[in-house]
C-alpha cells in the first residue's frame, strides 16, 4: 500500500509539474506550488528544509523527464 501511495503521488506530481510548466511557471514557482500541495496533503503549515530540498530535486527530475529543463 505504501509503495502504491508513492507511485500515485509521483504521477500526481508529474501531471502537476507538466500543467504548471505549460502555464509558464518557472522552476522555483513550480517547486513552491508542489510544496504548498504537499503541506496541505500532510496537514502542516510549513515544510522542513530537507523536504524542500527533496521536492526541488524531484521537480528538476520531472522537468527533465518532460524535456522542459
Amino acid at each position: 500500500a505504501y509503495l502504491q501511495y508513492n507511485i500515485d503521488r509521483m504521477w500526481r506530481w508529474l501531471r502537476a509539474v507538466e500543467q504548471f510548466s505549460k502555464e509558464g511557471k518557472k522552476f522555483d514557482e513550480i517547486v513552491n506550488e508542489i510544496i504548498k500541495q504537499l503541506c496541505v496533503e500532510i496537514g502542516v503549515s510549513e515544510a522542513p528544509l530537507y523536504v524542500i530540498s527533496s521536492v526541488r530535486t524531484s521537480v528538476m527530475g520531472l522537468l527533465r523527464y518532460l524535456g522542459r529543463l
